[in-house]
């Protein structure tokens, strides 16, 4: 559970960092066309990570469909995969495969273009 929360921690400050970056990139890409550009017109309002999970999603449909059908059973059996897919995978499921911003305005958004 503590290595799980570590790399929760991890994934944050990745996500503040990253946009900390893109908002420099924006800024340093578009400082000779427009010098005098506040820096809150390149702000990132939201971003949003996009992780491989595909299997677990998977598996917690495969669970929830036991589950609805009271086959308690095969459920559990199809929870011990999942946790031992989980903890075999862990460091690949928290890393983030790509991103999608959302800027506070029109003119980041097309300079990110």
């Amino acid at each position: 559970m503590e290595r799980q929360r570590d790399k929760e921690n991890i994934t944050i400050n990745f996500e503040k960092e990253l946009i900390e970056k893109l908002e420099h990139h924006l800024r340093e890409a578009d400082k000779n066309k427009h010098p005098n550009m506040k820096i809150s017109e390149y702000a990132v309002a939201d971003l949003q990570l996009a992780f491989d999970n595909s299997k677990v999603m998977n598996l917690l449909e495969k669970r929830a469909n036991h589950l609805k059908a009271a086959n308690f059973e095969k459920a559990n059996a199809v929870e011990e995969e999942l946790t031992k897919y989980k903890n075999e995978n862990l460091d690949d499921l928290i890393k983030p495969k790509t991103f999608f911003a959302t800027f506070h305005t029109e003119f980041a958004y097309f300079t990110a273009l």
